[in-house]
């Protein structure tokens, strides 16, 4: 019998298994009946996120506000990306909101800004090489 999971951010995975990540920023997967520790280099997020088209891309942002992907056995820096909140997009390329501002990863290292996000209102993307800091 599996016990419970407490976290501030879930994610469910292509899969359909649930990831969790708690207030103190570890990372749990429930597979196989039981929760599993994600641990290792990069395993600590302040949020996380996974693609609309079912694949099993899994981004988080680190407890440093960098992005990293799940390649199945942990977590990989990706991108240069740095955001407060994450989410993935029907291609597998992530978002990160950073203030108030969404930034999409274009492939590569690129991460563009889009300035003028407003409902109803078609945003204007800038590129923005610089945001790799």
């Amino acid at each position: 019998m599996a016990t419970a999971q407490t976290g501030v951010r879930v994610a469910g995975d292509g899969y359909g298994r649930p990831w969790v990540v708690q207030s103190n920023g570890n990372i749990f997967r429930f597979a196989e009946g039981t929760w599993r520790h994600i641990s290792g280099h990069f395993a600590k997020a302040i949020d996380i996120g996974r693609d609309a088209n079912g694949q099993d891309h899994i981004f988080i942002i680190r407890t440093n506000g960098r992005v990293a992907r799940y390649n199945g056995s942990g977590f990989i820096d990706y991108g240069g990306g740095i955001g407060d909140e994450i989410t993935v997009d029907n291609r597998g390329f992530p978002w990160v909101l950073r203030g108030a501002v969404p930034y999409r990863f274009d492939g590569g290292r690129t991460w563009t800004p889009f300035w003028n996000m407003r409902a109803g209102v078609e945003p204007e993307p800038r590129t923005c090489p610089a945001l790799q800091q």
